[in-house]
């Protein structure tokens, strides 16, 4: 059976790390990203969450809207290169930027992130020789 799990892009620290897994199950970003693919017909996406806002109420949409918006409202330079190109996937490869505000900061966390398919054990089997 394959799994998903997702995987933060390159020189992600720790403490982005635990911020992110606090305010989301990793299933839960990797829908979420999923039905904006589909609904937006683009890999090329920007997930963010607003400042003071319930992380439920997640924006999603093609990566330039978004970036164009964050410069509008925030003031603040958005993502100007795709997540398949900063981490060197292909274009059509499942990536997008996730971008926090958090309250009382002025700079928001920002992350690429990707699912990493594996490979699960059906119930009661079990895979030999592999980590």
């Amino acid at each position: 059976m394959i799994a998903y799990d997702l995987e933060f892009g390159p020189k992600t620290d720790e403490a982005h790390k635990k911020i992110i897994y606090g305010l989301f199950a990793p299933r839960q970003l990797l829908s979420l990203y999923r039905i904006a693919r589909r609904q937006h017909g683009t890999p090329d996406l920007a997930m963010v969450l607003p400042p003071n806002t319930d992380p439920s109420h997640i924006y999603a949409g093609p990566r330039a809207d978004m970036s164009v918006h964050l410069r509008e409202k925030f003031k603040f330079p958005a993502p100007l290169l795709s997540a398949q190109k900063v981490m060197q996937l292909p274009h059509d490869h499942d990536a997008f930027w996730l971008i926090i505000f958090l309250p009382n900061c002025d700079i928001p966390v920002m992350v690429t992130m990707y699912p990493l398919e594996y490979e699960r054990a059906a119930e009661g089997e079990q895979l030999v020789g592999q980590a």
